[in-house]
């Protein structure tokens, strides 16, 4: 039986040691010493153990995890949703030593990971994007040209981290000028679409280039530039368009190599669609896509890395249900490490969680605590459902962003069921 690392923690870890063993490998987990939150780790065959790291997430140090695959005799590893699933130096070094990697290559993690790279790629391949610069001068230019808000991203950025959203020419300098390296090209800017919807679409990719649909949901709600609630199928978007962001997903997987899982976002307004990021990995909404596809999404990446191909697989052909997806991510501003008082998930008709951690233990390196997950016949439903499993369940001790939550809940939900 082959071996494969499952290289994360969490939900998603522990997710991908059932899949794994159902897939007929033998997973083995890796633990940080220092980290108290240890039940993905529960199920595996064998447990890696990795030295705590001063200040830093040991689970994302590249050398330790592909030392910890090459200790275990795995052939496979599996990168999880995390940053070390967008670091191309894990399959580069996964590769050197003779393992694959369940994910994307280096050469489309080095596009994806730089947004000035993957804005210019899309424009390359005829894709819709936004006025866009990057680097001091350029950015200034696109500032008098299109005018605001812009919207700056770190180039390197990942998770919405350091995004900031400027509306006049005073904000703009205020943080171009606290740039260290004036000179160096840090931020990209682009401009900025209010009250626009974030569209996903994810495709599965075979070692011959054949692309398969894997379903696309919506945000409805971002705080932090983090995705608090989601729901697919998509609304209130015309067919032409939808079909048309599925046919540039699709021209984006051929044209950049993409393999195995990955996702594609674009902004949507009523001026139309435009590229926003390429997601090279699994995200964050996977369990959303196994509902609208019925497939198992993370035994579907093993399954590539190893070489099968997707007419193998079967993608469930009849209607979807409507499924809503509410994520609890902890409030950036909250102590680390940080203890729960209480974690209490109530049960409901048609809702699951996504959640292993341990309310004795303290909370360090999690972003999020708890997924919600409703399915049901309509889309109002199933934000009813969501919403009424959010009422009946109680998470603190921690802050996160419920309040947001229940706060748009308030003014969109009419029943819960």
């Amino acid at each position: 039986m082959e071996r494969v690392l499952i290289a994360g923690r969490g939900a998603i870890a522990a997710r991908a040691v059932e899949s794994a063993r159902a897939a007929g490998l033998s997973p083995v987990a890796v633990v940080s010493a220092a980290d108290p939150q240890q039940a993905h780790a529960l199920g595996a065959d064998a447990v890696e153990r990795l030295q705590p790291l001063a200040g830093a997430n040991p689970y994302d140090d590249v050398a330790r995890i592909v030392g910890a695959a090459v200790r275990s005799g795995a052939g496979l590893v599996h990168p999880g949703h995390g940053a070390l699933a967008e670091d191309p130096e894990l399959p580069r070094l996964l590769a050197e030593a003779g393992i694959v990697c369940a994910g994307a290559g280096p050469e489309l993690l080095t596009t994806a990971g730089d947004k000035s790279l993957a804005v210019a790629a899309a424009e390359r391949l005829g894709v819709p994007v936004l006025p866009h610069a990057d680097g001091r001068a350029a950015i200034m230019e696109l500032a008098a040209r299109a005018g605001f808000p812009l919207v700056l991203k770190p180039r390197s950025g990942c998770y919405g981290q350091g995004v900031q959203v400027v509306y006049t020419e005073a904000q703009l300098r205020l943080v171009l000028d606290a740039d260290p390296d004036p000179g160096a090209m840090t931020w990209y800017a682009e401009r900025y679409v209010e009250d626009a919807r974030i569209v996903g679409v994810t495709v599965a990719v075979d070692r011959e280039g054949r692309v398969a649909h894997l379903g696309s949901r919506e945000s409805l709600l971002v705080a932090g530039h983090l995705k608090l609630l989601d729901a697919a199928p998509v609304l209130d978007v015309p067919a032409d368009m939808a079909a048309a962001m599925r046919r540039h997903t699709q021209v984006l997987a051929e044209g950049l190599d993409f393999r195995g899982v990955s996702s594609v976002e674009f902004v949507v307004s009523p001026d139309g669609y435009h590229f926003l990021e390429i997601n090279p990995r699994l995200t964050g909404a996977y369990r959303m896509c196994e509902t609208q596809t019925g497939i198992d999404l993370i035994a579907l990446q093993l399954a590539l890395a190893q070489g099968e191909l997707l007419d193998e697989w079967a993608v469930r052909d009849d209607p979807a249900p409507h499924v809503v997806e509410a994520r609890l991510f902890v409030r950036p501003d909250s102590p680390r490490p940080g203890s729960l008082s209480v974690l209490r998930l109530a049960e409901r008709p048609g809702v699951s969680y996504a959640c292993t951690l341990d309310v004795t233990r303290q909370v360090r390196h999690e972003s999020m605590l708890v997924q919600v997950l409703a399915t049901a016949g309509t889309r109002e439903e199933a934000v009813g459902r969501t919403m009424a499993a959010l009422a009946a369940s109680e998470v603190s001790g921690i802050r996160h962003y419920g309040d947001e939550i229940a706060a748009w809940a308030g003014g969109h939900v009419t029943t819960h069921v």
